[in-house]
């Protein structure tokens, strides 16, 4: 199975929005998968 990039990007976009409305200053997204190199774009953001 598998989804496209800009899913997984809306999908950790969401989940990062979500902490922080609820005090979440900051979080660590851990990339299990050389594959999934949309995940770099998120590594700088603040």
């Amino acid at each position: 199975m598998s989804i496209r990039s800009s899913t997984l990007a809306g999908i950790i976009t969401d989940i990062a929005e979500s902490l922080r409305g609820s005090g979440v200053e900051r979080s660590i997204v851990v990339n299990g998968h050389g594959g999934s190199y949309v995940l770099f774009n998120f590594t700088d953001r603040g």
